[in-house]
């Protein structure tokens, strides 16, 4: 059973990025084992309905004090505020194009100075997002988030010109360039909450906000 969960985990965490989406951890116990058979089963409109069940409900005063106490500043917390309340209005479009940079811009300053999206050092070589990457003053990733980072998904990815107007496809360089050819709807909003959360909960020595 041990090892069947493992399996699980290791699954979702290695096919979930590809499609946009990233896990907390903090998900109920159940959802790593109902993902897996559902991508085996290559169901992926299931997964995405499965994933957007579980969405993060923030304590909004709560996240704005913790971000404050790990040195986010103003402007940055402001803005990801400004993101969530476009997401809770249903303005998407607005929420994702506000919340894709905002990936980066919390990743800077909870981890180091590191990127989620970009690659590290520009180069060719580089295969994993860098605050995956261990770094002598970097802080380390809890194991379950570790292995959603191993390598790049969609979003961290070069951009595919043959993916532009696929509903499916969410990628940094595409959608802050303005080169996607649809507009961006619920799920491209819900998958900025996922990552954010994902940036909440990453780090090894965090307290759960």
């Amino acid at each position: 059973m041990i090892e069947r969960s493992q399996r699980s985990r290791l699954l979702i965490a290695a096919l979930l990025p590809k499609r946009g989406w990233y896990l907390s951890g903090e998900e109920p116990g159940g959802i790593c084992s109902q993902l897996a058979s559902l991508i085996q089963q290559e169901k992926w409109s299931d997964v995405d309905i499965e994933v957007m069940e579980h969405l993060p409900d923030f304590n909004l005063d709560g996240l704005r004090a913790w971000l404050n106490e790990e040195g986010v500043p103003d402007y940055s917390v402001n803005r990801l505020m400004l993101c969530l309340d476009h997401h809770s209005s249903g303005r998407y479009e607005e929420a994702t194009f506000l919340g894709v940079p905002l990936l980066d811009e919390l990743a800077f300053h909870l981890y180091g100075g590191k990127s989620f999206t970009t690659k590290r050092g520009k180069t060719r070589s580089q295969s994993k997002p860098e605050l995956a990457i261990a770094t002598s003053n970097g802080p380390e990733l809890e194991g379950f988030c570790a292995n959603f980072v191993q390598t790049f998904g969609s979003l961290q990815e070069d951009t595919d010109p043959t993916r532009l107007g696929d509903e499916d496809y969410w990628n940094r360089h595409a959608i802050v360039h303005g080169l996607m050819q649809r507009a961006m709807g619920l799920k491209d909003s819900a998958k900025c909450l996922m990552a954010f959360k994902f940036l909440l909960c990453a780090r090894k020595e965090d307290v759960r906000t």
